[in-house]
């Protein structure tokens, strides 16, 4: 099972930085059950949707000109605070900041936004590991460029 949690990755700047947007709709799975009459989007969801934008930077930055495809997986979260939490009708603004990459693990600076106030932030970890098969998912190749379709510039992910 994949379960993508970004809508669109609106800017990369390689190497740098990568931001996306994600809308809470009704038609969000889990909002049908968290919390009846007073859905709120899980935070585990947003952080998973930080480590997906943070995935795809880094593998934009890294395996560009590679031979090798990693996975990249969240290793781990040191700090993370929510400020607000998040309804039907938001539209966050994700942003991820690499902060340095040492052997296979790399930190990010990452938060979300809407309407230019604070929801949450904090710091996450990925390590990447060797791959068994030596081609990327279809369905994760599918989805990157579902949500790159109108960013200029954009390398190919494969």
């Amino acid at each position: 099972m994949n379960i993508f949690l970004l809508d669109q990755i609106t800017e990369v700047k390689l190497g740098k930085s990568a931001n996306a947007i994600k809308c809470i709709s009704y038609s969000d799975e889990i909002l049908r059950s968290h919390f009846t009459g007073n859905p709120i989007f899980p935070g585990i969801f947003i952080i998973e949707g930080l480590s997906q934008l943070s995935a795809f930077l880094l593998a934009t930055t890294i395996f560009q000109d590679s031979e090798t495809i990693k996975n990249i997986l969240l290793l781990s979260i040191p700090i993370f605070n929510f400020h607000k939490y998040s309804i039907p009708g938001d539209r966050l603004e994700y942003h991820s900041v690499l902060d340095s990459i040492c052997g296979d693990i790399a930190e990010f600076s990452v938060k979300a936004t809407y309407n230019g106030e604070l929801y949450c932030k904090g710091k996450i970890k990925q390590i990447m590991q060797e791959r068994k098969q030596k081609e990327s998912d279809p369905k994760w190749v599918e989805a990157y460029r579902a949500w790159t379709r109108n960013l200029a510039d954009c390398p190919n992910f494969r």
